[in-house]
């Protein structure tokens, strides 16, 4: 029993080291292919539409692929994160339906024991909680209406693409991921992100936001060895929040590219 105890505790750890953690050493870049864009990547929160992007290494492997589509009706959200041999290690998903039911979450992969974490939310459209969801298995499943068995390999995710082959463009942007900067934008990484009226874990909650939540990064602050985030929603429904000064610990966002 004490042995089974100790086992959930190293994968519970290892889920976290992962979930904040960037895909890249300072050895790696990797190549930026746009496969659907409509501005986005420019000024992506003023647009209806969305984009794909394929992160891919100098081997050809895919190391991440991010989806942001951004509709009146619904908007979904997906970033997923594969090793150097092009196999799923991590999802993070958001779904939000003007009708139906929404979703929210990720799942990490353990390189200990391929144990995959699932942690997500799924509400009705009048957003009352219908299910918080937290379970280990040994397989990759299939979330209400979000495939992420057509997301387990490489090829499996170029065939849900329509991509026959791989290929690194001419024009492909070199970029590293690299922690949110001031004027930038980022995506929240977690379920129940708590933004707090100052940078500080005493501070007041001011609300809690889920995976997918979109923020502009005002200002940074270096509180007690943790990176702090002043930020604004960029999420329309959350704009009143902007009135004040509000704040979040940076291990809950998104690292965020730069062009090398």
């Amino acid at each position: 029993m004490k042995m089974k105890f100790l086992d959930i505790i190293v994968f519970l750890f290892f889920c976290i080291t992962v979930h904040c953690q960037s895909i890249n050493t300072e050895d790696e870049l990797v190549f930026r292919k746009v496969y659907l864009d409509n501005g986005l990547l420019k000024s992506f929160v003023n647009n209806q539409d969305g984009y794909t992007c394929l992160y891919i290494d100098k081997n050809k492997f895919i190391r991440k692929m991010i989806e942001d589509y951004r509709y009146p009706e619904s908007t979904f959200f997906i970033i997923s994160t594969y090793s150097n041999k092009g196999l799923l290690e991590r999802v993070l998903f958001s779904r939000k339906e003007s009708e139906g039911q929404s979703l929210w979450g990720y799942c990490n992969k353990s390189k200990v024991n391929d144990s995959i974490y699932y942690n997500y939310e799924i509400q009705s459209m009048n957003d009352s909680k219908i299910e918080h969801v937290e379970f280990c298995t040994n397989t990759f499943i299939d979330i209400l209406y979000l495939d992420i068995k057509d997301l387990t390999t490489q090829n499996k995710l170029l065939s849900r693409l329509n991509i026959d082959k791989l290929e690194i463009p001419d024009d492909a942007k070199l970029v590293r991921f690299n922690p949110p900067i001031k004027g930038k934008y980022a995506y929240v990484n977690s379920n129940n992100v708590n933004i707090r009226k100052s940078a500080d874990l005493n501070s007041n909650i001011v609300i809690q936001v889920n995976v997918g939540t979109l923020v502009e990064i005002v200002n940074t602050y270096e509180q007690y060895n943790s990176i702090w985030y002043e930020i604004k929603f960029k999420e329309a429904f959350l704009e009143a929040y902007n009135e004040k000064a509000i704040y979040v610990n940076g291990d809950f966002l998104e690292p965020i590219e730069s062009i090398q």
